[in-house]
């Protein structure tokens, strides 16, 4: 199995680089975690739930050629988001940036004045 469900999932952009879908230094994304994750008292699984809430779009990545891989993945991006869930795109990829790297997910996530 690729994906446990009790698994969290969060991507930005690499260490030291400017994510794409941005115009400053951070993307979307992690301007809203950002913002998120400072609030006192606040368990990090709530912070990325109002993340969720902020993204606009997902790309969900599968270094697989098997469907049911896909599927998978699939089924617990979708659960992640519940209702919430966005608009998304999956793709199956010959392989991703990193040694044993499964999945990646794109968000794209609204940025609030």
């Amino acid at each position: 199995m690729l994906i446990d469900p009790n698994m969290l999932i969060a991507y930005s952009a690499k260490a030291g680089s400017t994510a794409a879908d941005g115009d400053g230094t951070n993307s979307p994304f992690t301007t809203a975690l950002s913002r998120h994750l400072t609030t006192p008292g606040l368990d990090v699984r709530r912070a990325f739930g109002f993340v969720r809430d902020d993204v606009l779009k997902t790309t969900v990545y599968v270094a697989s050629d098997d469907r049911a891989d896909l599927v998978r993945a699939w089924d617990v991006i979708a659960e992640a988001f519940g209702d919430a869930r966005p608009p998304s795109t999956l793709l199956g990829v010959a392989m991703l940036g990193y040694a044993g790297q499964l999945v990646e997910l794109e968000a794209v996530a609204l940025r609030r004045g």
